[in-house]
């Protein structure tokens, strides 16, 4: 399988991941966070379309 690097938006989503369950003390579930940005919908932060 290749791999494929993450893009800005991206990393900036899983970033916004990462501190929100460091600053909460809550981990956070990586299958949501995956369905998440899959489907581009989030409560932390946006992954979808942005103008």
């Amino acid at each position: 399988m290749p791999r494929h690097r993450f893009n800005s938006k991206q990393k900036r989503y899983l970033g916004e991941n990462l501190h929100y369950g460091e600053t909460k003390r809550i981990k956070v579930n990586p299958d949501g966070v995956s369905k998440e940005m899959r489907v581009g919908k989030t409560t932390v932060g946006s992954v979808g379309n942005e103008s």
